[in-house]
Formats: C-alpha cells, sequence, structure tokens
C-alpha cells in the first residue's frame, strides 16, 4: 500500500472521530479530507465515512468553522 493511502485512511478516521466528538470540522481538517476524497487511494470506509460527516453537515449535527 501506498504511504499516502496510509496518511489519508488515518487521517479520514482521526477526523471522522474528532469531527464527532467536538461536533465541528476545522479548516484544516476540511482540507485533508478534501485531498483524501479526490485521491483515488482511499478505500470504501473512507468515502463512507467522509459522506456521514457531510451528511451531518447538512442535518446541522456538525458545524463546518471558517477560522
Amino acid at each position: 500500500m501506498d504511504t499516502q493511502a496510509l496518511l489519508f485512511n488515518s487521517s479520514v478516521a482521526e477526523i471522522f472521530s474528532k469531527t464527532w466528538y467536538e461536533g465541528k470540522i476545522m479548516p484544516c481538517d476540511r482540507e485533508v479530507l478534501m485531498w483524501a476524497f479526490l485521491s483515488d487511494e482511499i478505500e470504501e470506509e473512507e468515502y463512507a465515512a467522509i459522506d456521514r460527516m457531510l451528511y451531518a453537515v447538512k442535518r446541522g449535527w456538525i458545524v463546518i468553522v471558517n477560522q
């Protein structure tokens, strides 16, 4: 497995858990999620986690911080 793929996998999981705990997505986390989503190297589980976070934002459960 590629090193970049490992970075995205661990980053998406960490961002997912941190986001649900804090209830917000920080700008740096959004960038990592964007790059992970646009790469072809993440697995279906990471896509599902990003999709869940987007759904939570849509429902108002998670806030996007613009600092």
